[in-house]
Formats: C-alpha cells, sequence, structure tokens
C-alpha cells in the first residue's frame, strides 16, 4: 500500500478519492478547509485520540481520509447538535465500538 500527501490548493483535488491501494494524506491547512474546523479544534481532536494524524520524518501532521471524516462528525456533533467535548468523546468511541461489534456479527454470520 503506497502513501502520498497533498499540499494541492485546488479544492476539486481534496474530494477526489486516492487511486486503489493507495492512502491520501493532507495538510493542516487543507483539512481544516475540508472539515471546517480550525486548527485548535483539530488539534484537541488529536490531544483526546479522536484522530491520529501521521507525522513522517518530523514534517507537520499529515490527515487521512478516515481522519478527515471523524472530524467531519465531530463538527456535526458539536456545531449542529450542540454537544461539548465529553459528549462528543462519548458519542465518537459509542460508535466506534458499535461499528466494531457490527463488523464482528457480520463476519460471524458468514
Amino acid at each position: 500500500m503506497s502513501q502520498s500527501f497533498e499540499d494541492k490548493d485546488s479544492a476539486s483535488s481534496w474530494e477526489q478519492p486516492a487511486p486503489e491501494g493507495e492512502i491520501t494524506y493532507f495538510t493542516l491547512e487543507i483539512t481544516t478547509n475540508m472539515t471546517r474546523l480550525g486548527p485548535a479544534l483539530i488539534e484537541r481532536c488529536v490531544q483526546v485520540g479522536l484522530v491520529s494524524p501521521t507525522r513522517p520524518s518530523s514534517e507537520p501532521a499529515r490527515y487521512s481520509s478516515g481522519d478527515i471524516m471523524r472530524l467531519r462528525k465531530v463538527r456535526r456533533l458539536i456545531q449542529e447538535l450542540g454537544l461539548n467535548w465529553a459528549g462528543v468523546e462519548i458519542v465518537v468511541r459509542l460508535t466506534d465500538e458499535l461499528e466494531a461489534l457490527k463488523a464482528e456479527l457480520a463476519r460471524l454470520r458468514r
């Protein structure tokens, strides 16, 4: 599986899927644009363990598409549903657990 790092400023490049088997990582600037969250809120998500950016060889943090999806979920929970940080952490962790249990159930049913 190869990795690529996006520094492009073109909005259309942000939404294009990576080629099969390739993971694309985004800079903080692009991540803030894609999630509509400020750098401080993104850093808070990193501090509490909601996202884990990649930090290649002393470069700035890079965020995966999975991180982008989680950050968008955080934005929705805070801005649209009015949850505080404690509520956001609980909801995100419980939905992660629910997804893992669904996957395990599907695996056991096969």
